[in-house]
């Protein structure tokens, strides 16, 4: 078993596990209560979400679920639309040499993966493209220098997205590759 210092939490040594919290005005009204009225002194940690292996986030229960309309194939479709959309977006303008290409499309792979529901991301920045300039040898990521694919699970449903930049459209174009259950792929 291992403990978490400070928390009072322990768990098999093959399982991470992340806290979260509620929101603040919850937190600090059962602090008062817990520890005699004084803000702050106790964590007040609520629950735990379990982190998988490949770092893919897995909930008890999916709490978020009763605010979207559809189907899990169509989730699974929006998801991987806002991971494709994440990597384009927050991304673009990071600066870049040759030397730090690769850390940096591990880094946005990482930090898709630790997203809910993936189950795959792989990011390439298109070397060919990547314009480095002035003394220091530097260019920025843009949005014709990514392509990406990413893969979710929601449920039963999968779905796999593209980023990729299209020439004759002048374009980075996110689509879907493939969607399916496990029933009709």
């Amino acid at each position: 078993m291992i403990g978490f210092r400070g928390m009072g939490i322990r768990c098999d040594a093959g399982a991470s596990y992340k806290p979260f919290r509620r929101g603040f005005q919850a937190r600090e009204r059962r602090d008062r209560t817990a520890s005699g009225g004084r803000p702050g002194s106790s964590r007040g940690f609520l629950g735990l979400v379990r982190l998988d292996g490949v770092g893919a986030i897995r909930m008890t229960r999916d709490a978020t679920q009763r605010y979207f309309a559809g189907t899990a194939r169509d989730r699974a479709a929006f998801e991987v639309g806002i991971k494709l959309g994440s990597i384009l977006h927050q991304y673009v303008g990071a600066p870049v040499t040759e030397a730090s290409a690769g850390s940096l499309e591990s880094a946005m792979e990482h930090a898709t993966r630790a997203q809910p529901f993936v189950t795959h991301a792989r990011v390439r920045i298109d070397r060919e493209r990547l314009r480095l300039r002035g003394p220091y040898r530097y260019g920025v990521v843009t949005e014709d220098l990514l392509i990406a694919e990413v893969s979710v699970r929601v449920d039963d449903a999968h779905a796999t997205g593209a980023l990729r930049y299209v020439p004759e459209l002048d374009y980075p174009l996110m689509y879907l590759k493939e969607i399916g259950n496990s029933t009709n792929p």
